[in-house]
Parts: C-alpha cells; sequence; structure tokens
C-alpha cells in the first residue's frame, strides 16, 4: 500500500509550499510523526499497515497529540476521517483505493513556523497487537482550542532524502510483494524463539517472509532446545506448529542384597543392577525387577520429565524357604516331586511353592503329603512316625470290570492291587452288573503279597423273537449269533441285536432282559424298495399350503368285469402296475387357488346356483387350463415343469419330471380305490352296495332335483351344486371328493378299453394322440349306479360346470 504526505494551508500572507510524494508501507516498516522542535528522534505516533488494516500508535512523545479529542495512549485502527492535532497542525487521515493519504494543515489563528514532520523509517520493534474490541475510530470534535503557529520556516524535502526513501520503498515494495505472512506457533510456548535463514519481520505471532527454507530455535526450561526447519511455501497467509519436547528423566535403580538383577520396563530388558541414568520421557512404565531365587518385583511408575532423577531401592525377598523334616526311626528317603532329596533328619531349601513330600523305608509305608512353601518363610514339618509296610493284594474277576469294595468302601474295578493293612481282617466284595455278587474275608502280613480271583455268576432272561422273513442272520454285541432263533437267553445288561440278510436293509435294536420276565421282539425287515419308501415323507406341501398324501407303487385290475350292473363297454378289465410311489393331491384344486394363477377366472352358475365360492373346487377349466396351472404352480415351488408346448398347445413330457401335473388314469384309479394290502378295492366311493350310506359324498340328490332329471331318493347331501372341498369323509387313503363334486380331468388322451387284456400293463399314460382327454370320478350331477361307481370313464374337450382337477407329484 502507499502513503502520501501533503502540507499544505495559508496562514496570514505566508503561504506552506505543497509536496505529496508515494512511500511503500511494509508491515516492516513504520510513517513516524516527530515534534519539528525535536527534530527526527522524538517521534510523536506511527502508522502502520496489518492484516489489510491501516494503524496509529503511540511514539515516545504521544503526550503532545491527540486523537479525535482524546490522548493517544494506544494503538487505534484507522477507518478514515480521523484528525491527529499536534504542534499547532491537524493531521487528517483519509483511506483511499491507492492507501492512506496523510494531510498537515496548520491551524487557522496560531502562528505555526514549522509543521511535524511526517517521515518512512524501519520499524525498530515488532508491530503491535491490535484487539478490534478495543480500538474504535471517534467521532472528531473541535474544542475551540489551537497552537500558536510559527511562520517563516518551509517543510523540508532534500533531493537526498528523496532519492534514499525511493530505493528504500522500492526495496520496501520488493519485499511486501514476495514476502507471506507465516504464522509460527511453538508448543507450549518458549522462553526464546529466533527464526534464522533470512529477511524476516515479526508482527505478534506472525512473521513476514520470503518463500524458502528456515530454522526454528526456541528455548523453554524443562524441555529439550528447538532445532527445527520450516519450509515457507507460496501461500499467502500460513501457519506451522511446532512442539518442543520435555526432557526425559533419569532413572537410578538398586538392590542392596542382589547384585546384577534384571530390569525391565514395559516387558523389555533394560540392563541389571546397579541401572544408573536410564532416560524416561513423560509417561506410565511397568518397572519389573527379576532375579533367580527372588520374588519378582513390579510397580508402576509415573513419570513426569523435565530433567528429574528418580532414585530407586528395592530390597527383593526370597523366593525360597528352609524345611526341616525328620522321621522315627530315621533314615527314610526323602523325595521332592520325585526328586530325591537325602535322608531324614534332613534341612532343606524350597522354591515357594506347593511339593509333593514321600519319605520312603524298607519295611514300612511310604508317607506322602503335599505342603506350600512360603517365600523366605521356614517350614518345620512334624516328626513323621513310620508305619509297617502293606500287605498287597490283587484281585481278579471273571468277567473283568467287576466293582471291588474293600469293607463297604469303593477301591477300583477288577483288576486292581490294593494296599491293605497287615494283620486286620478285610471284607471284600465284587458286583457286576448281570451278575451275582461275590465276597470274601482276607488278612494279610506285612509285606505279604497275594492274589485272589472270583468267578462271578451270571444273572439272565429270555427274550422270544418274531424275525421276517426267513433266514435272518442274527449279531448280538456285534458277535455272529448265527440264524436268528425264536428263543434268546442273555445276562441281564444291554445287549446290542443286529439282524441281517442280502438285500434287505439290516436293523439293530437293543434289549436288556430281566429275570424271570420273558421279552418279547418283532423284527421285519425291509427290502431296499421298502425301505426307501419308507424313508419318503408321508405329505408335503405346495407353495399355496395344499396338502398332497404320498401313494405307494402297487399292482391292481382295472374296469369292471362282464355283467356289473352299470358297467359300460369301455371298461375292459387289464392288469396295471404303478412302479413308482408318487403324490397326490388330498383336496380338488379350489376357485381360491386357481385365482392365484388367474385372476379373473370364474367357476359361474349352475341349476340357479353359484359355483364360484374360494373353497368350492374350480370348475368350467379345460384341460390346458388345468395343465397351465400346473405349469405355474411347479414355478412357485422351482420344480420343473411338467408341461412343453407344441403348436400352441401344452402337452404331457413323458416320462413325467417332478413337476406338479394331472394324474394319469391309471393313478386316479389306484389312489381313489387304494383299500390297503388286505383288503378288495369297493364299487362305489362308500361301500358294494346302494343307496350311498350318509355323508358319503356330494351326489345329485334331493337338495338338487329343482334342477336335475334323475337324483337319489333316498340321498341328501344339503348341496344342490359344489360343496367346499373336504367337507365329506376321505377315502381308505386320506383323499376328499375322488367320488362326488366334481368329476376330474386326467393326464391321458382317451381311449377305449373294450375286452380283457391279459399282459401286464405297466404305468400306462393313455392314447398317443387324440382330441378328448379322459375324466374320471362321479360328480355333483350323477345319480346313476353307472356314473358313480369307481369304474366309469368319460371324456371331453371342453368345460364343464362339474368338471375340475386335481393335482399330483411324481418323487423321481
Amino acid at each position: 500500500m502507499n502513503l502520501t504526505i501533503a502540507v499544505t494551508d495559508v496562514a496570514g500572507s505566508r503561504t506552506y509550499a505543497s509536496e505529496q510524494f508515494p512511500l511503500s508501507i511494509g508491515s516492516n516498516e513504520d510513517a513516524a510523526i516527530r515534534l519539528p522542535e525535536g527534530g527526527p528522534d522524538i517521534p510523536v505516533a506511527f502508522l502502520g499497515y496489518s492484516g489489510e488494516r491501516f494503524f496509529v500508535q503511540p511514539g515516545s512523545a504521544s503526550q503532545a497529540a491527540t486523537l479525535q479529542g482524546r490522548p493517544l495512549t494506544e494503538s487505534r485502527w484507522l477507518e478514515g476521517g480521523e484528525v491527529l492535532q499536534v504542534a499547532g497542525c491537524a493531521v487528517r487521515f483519509a483511506v483511499e483505493a491507492s492507501g492512506l493519504r496523510v494531510t498537515v494543515e496548520p491551524d487557522s489563528g496560531e502562528n505555526v513556523t514549522v509543521p511535524p514532520v511526517v517521515e518512512v523509517a524501519p520499524r525498530s520493534g515488532p508491530a503491535p497487537e491490535i484487539d478490534d474490541e478495543e480500538i474504535r475510530p471517534l467521532e472528531y470534535r473541535r474544542d475551540g482550542s489551537g497552537v500558536a503557529l510559527r511562520p517563516g520556516r518551509k517543510f523540508p524535502v532534500a533531493g537526498a532524502v528523496v532519492t534514499a526513501a525511493i530505493v528504500i520503498l522500492a526495496v520496501a515494495a520488493w519485499f511486501m510483494f514476495t514476502a507471506r505472512s507465516v504464522e509460527i506457533l511453538v508448543s507450549p510456548e518458549p522462553e526464546f524463539v529466533a527464526v534464522d535463514g533470512g529477511l524476516v519481520f515479526k508482527f505478534g505471532p506472525r512473521y513476514l517472509i520470503r518463500p524458502g527454507e528456515y530454522r526454528v530455535l526456541a528455548e523453554l526450561e524443562e524441555y529439550e532446545p528447538l532445532n527445527a526447519t520450516i519450509e515457507v511455501t507460496g501461500q499467502r497467509a500460513q501457519s506451522i506448529q511446532l512442539s518442543m519436547a520435555r526432557l526425559p528423566d533419569r532413572l537410578f535403580l538398586e538392590t542392596p542384597n542382589v547384585a546384577g538383577a534384571e530390569v525391565l520396563v514395559d516387558g523389555e530388558s533394560v540392563g541389571t543392577t546397579p541401572l544408573e541414568d536410564y532416560p524416561l520421557r513423560a509417561g506410565r512404565y511397568r518397572v519389573e525387577v527379576r532375579a533367580d531365587r527372588f520374588v519378582g518385583y513390579a510397580e508402576d511408575l509415573d513419570v513426569a520429565g523435565g530433567g528429574s532423577a528418580i532414585r530407586k531401592e528395592i530390597s527383593l525377598v526370597p523366593d525360597w524357604a528352609p524345611v526341616n523334616i525328620d522321621s522315627e526311626p530315621p533314615g527314610g528317603t526323602v523325595l521332592v516331586d520325585g526328586q530325591e532329596m537325602g535322608a531324614t533328619p534332613l534341612e532343606m531349601e524350597l522354591r515357594s511353592g506347593r511339593h509333593e513330600l514321600e519319605v520312603r523305608r524298607s519295611g514300612f509305608k511310604t508317607w506322602r503329603q503335599t505342603v506350600d512353601v512360603e517365600p523366605d518363610t521356614p517350614l518345620d514339618l512334624p516328626t513323621i512316625e513310620m508305619r509297617p509296610s502293606d500287605g498287597t493284594l490283587v484281585v481278579r474277576s471273571t468277567p473283568d470290570g467287576a466293582t471291588v469294595l474293600v469293607d463297604g468302601e469303593f477301591r477300583g474295578r477288577s483288576p486292581v492291587r490294593l494296599e491293605l493293612d497287615p494283620g486286620r481282617n478285610y471284607r471284600v466284595e465284587l458286583s457286576q452288573a448281570g451278575y451275582k455278587s461275590a465276597s470274601r474275608n482276607i488278612r494279610l502280613r506285612s509285606g505279604q503279597s497275594r492274589t485272589e480271583n472270583f468267578r462271578l455268576e451270571a444273572v439272565t432272561g429270555i427274550v422270544n423273537l418274531s424275525v421276517a422273513p426267513a433266514d435272518v442272520e442274527l449279531l448280538v454285541d456285534d458277535k455272529p449269533a448265527g440264524p436268528a432263533p425264536d428263543r434268546l437267553e442273555l445276562i441281564a445288561l444291554p445287549h446290542r441285536l443286529e439282524f441281517r440278510k442280502p438285500g434287505h436293509v439290516s436293523r439293530t435294536v437293543t434289549v436288556k432282559p430281566t429275570p424271570g420276565i420273558p421279552q418279547r421282539l418283532e423284527i421285519k425287515l425291509l427290502t431296499e424298495e421298502e425301505a426307501a419308501l419308507a424313508a419318503i415323507p408321508k405329505t408335503i406341501t405346495t407353495a399355496q399350503g395344499s396338502e398332497l398324501i404320498l401313494v405307494p407303487a402297487g399292482q391292481f385290475t382295472m374296469g369292471a368285469p362282464r355283467g356289473e350292473p352299470g358297467r359300460r363297454a369301455n371298461e375292459g378289465l387289464r392288469e396295471v402296475k404303478i412302479s413308482r410311489p408318487f403324490y397326490v393331491g388330498v383336496r380338488e384344486v379350489t376357485n381360491r387357488e386357481f385365482r392365484e394363477f388367474r385372476r379373473a377366472h370364474t367357476s359361474g352358475t349352475a341349476i340357479g346356483f353359484g359355483l364360484d365360492t374360494d373353497d368350492a373346487p374350480v370348475a368350467r377349466v379345460t384341460w390346458q387350463d388345468a395343465a397351465a396351472y400346473c405349469n405355474w404352480l411347479s414355478n412357485q415351488d422351482a420344480l420343473p415343469p411338467a408341461y412343453a408346448e407344441e403348436s400352441g398347445r401344452l402337452v404331457a413330457v413323458w416320462p413325467p419330471s417332478t413337476g406338479y401335473r394331472l394324474p394319469t388314469e391309471a393313478e386316479w384309479a389306484w389312489a381313489s380305490r387304494y383299500s390297503g394290502r388286505d383288503r378288495a378295492p369297493t364299487r362305489y366311493p362308500w361301500g358294494d352296495t346302494m343307496p350311498p350310506t350318509p355323508g358319503s359324498g356330494n351326489f345329485a340328490d334331493m337338495s338338487a332335483r329343482a334342477g336335475l332329471q334323475q337324483v337319489l331318493t333316498s340321498y341328501n347331501d344339503d348341496y344342490p351344486v359344489t360343496a367346499p372341498v373336504g367337507r365329506f369323509r376321505p377315502n381308505a387313503l386320506g383323499l376328499f371328493d375322488a367320488g362326488g363334486n366334481v368329476s376330474e380331468w386326467t393326464n391321458d388322451l382317451y381311449r377305449a378299453y373294450g375286452g380283457v387284456n391279459q399282459s401286464l400293463m405297466v404305468d400306462p399314460n393313455g392314447a398317443e394322440e387324440g382330441r378328448y382327454y379322459v375324466i374320471r370320478g362321479s360328480s355333483w350331477r350323477h345319480g346313476s349306479i353307472s356314473e358313480l361307481r369307481w369304474t366309469w370313464r368319460d371324456s371331453a374337450d371342453e368345460p364343464r360346470p362339474d368338471l375340475g382337477f386335481r393335482i399330483v407329484r411324481s418323487i423321481n
């Protein structure tokens, strides 16, 4: 920034010369205002520039000046318009864009001969620290008083001075342009700080420094001298923080009673005692002292730092103690933790801790005792009274593992070696589960060795076996026992019985015979196929929550014999085998379930009644609709589809996948007529004779007579059309509505079976081509003998109000 100085005014008949010149004010220079009569060495005030603001501060003759009518006693910021009264003149300050303009004007009425001098000079000290809260420009008030002017002297400006000032200002301008404001903060605050390495000007905590490398030197009591290199960059304002390290304290440690003890600081060995002048910086340390055969010492040491001496004298406690032991008679061999130490009487030194002591002497029992030795604490043991040695008894039994009691006290399991007092009677008793107990009275001499053998008598029980099929091999406790007998006599203990036969799955059971109470055990080995079927879950559930039940494989006669009332020509007899088990839906698919797949579907009405309730079986669906629903449901359960698209239509994949599908006609007939292995299938869903028994199913009954021509006049199921699925009793397998409610689509294309087929048909799946699909099962519209039979067959290619479906799923 520039400083412009002007001296102008007229007093009486004299005109003062007016001169203006720019001066560069850097942060290391001040413009001084001096008294004329005192010469340049008596400054009234200084002008300066800091933080992009001008300020004025008092000089050594500040008592001769007032600012805004108040004595100049402290530094003030200049905002422009302020007036400094000095030597009968008014020094006015104006802040302009280019810098600060200073105008010196003699007051009117004063006889001023020489105005005050304004000049630029390097500052001898740091820039003042100015508090914004305390420095406020004051409003100028003229109080009317003045200082007499002394005319006749012009403002002196010599050519040499001007030239020197210009050079100084140029250098100052160059420095001001290239220097950077740097704040150097040293923590903690040092007593002395200096910056070395070039031209440096200090203003409070900040320095004006040109970019480059400098060294900061600082000193403070109890701290290591700071000698740090800093790098001043081209950034305009910078802040550099430095820290001084506290001097370390010095540790002196002695152990008067031990020489060469190891000293550790925070787990690291730092020397041996006496330890001298070991430096420790401020902080907390774990100090340990270790020496062989002495108790280790440890303490936490807080170090303040600052160069102090820390002196420690530690007396280590011996980690051993003298132990005295004697015996009667003397001469016993002393062992400590299995190591021989000498003979009684004996004084020995033992390390602190727990020790096992023994005293042995021929002809006497070994004395044993556990002792705890305390550091540096003598231990005198009472005299040991040696007792004559025991006799030795070895107890064996057949079988091994019997419990051995001596005078009722448990002493182990046979075979066992016992030490017993001589000259005393003992009762030795053996017992084992499944055997009778045995006992004997025994007396031993001192030093005698004796063996007693006990043979235990077994206690048995009877197990009667019923095993199928024949020729099953038996293993008892993993030992072969030949073909499984009808009767086993076994010791009254738990036994593991294993039954084996080739082609069958082995079976293992555990039995525990009871004496006097025979047991009966029935074993039936399953073939591998039967076992695999038994391992299959009996029921599964779809993603919609519908239940499917497992149907076993089997062989049956399909169709009806000639002469059966109601038989039709397409019901010829044929032998059919279902080779693989499969799952079948327990209930018919409902309107609710189907509408999850196809939301807009409606089953409509029939004979004036609705078919569309959520729990009623879905109706008015085509075979294609049913197949599409099965593929959708397979996708919900992440199963492969059972139908593939060909020419815009779905066709069954064969062999079938494990996805959901419609049952084949043979699967439907096998599941619906299923009666178990020991009973013949019935002719109707309820039995072999007409009419239906109450609760047999939903057929054409009296409740539907207003809409149907042929009804069962002696039967009423209370539902003129469809009923909720599962309302009537299930068949022998557990299927609901296999007969009644709605007829059901099957997977097969229709073909007629007229005569008797002599060859066995395995997993038949209908005609290879055709238009019509097989329909099985009676519905709510059927009331004739022909339609109500299990063997009734129908076909269609269009939907009907009494036609729905149920789903099946292959296992593999």
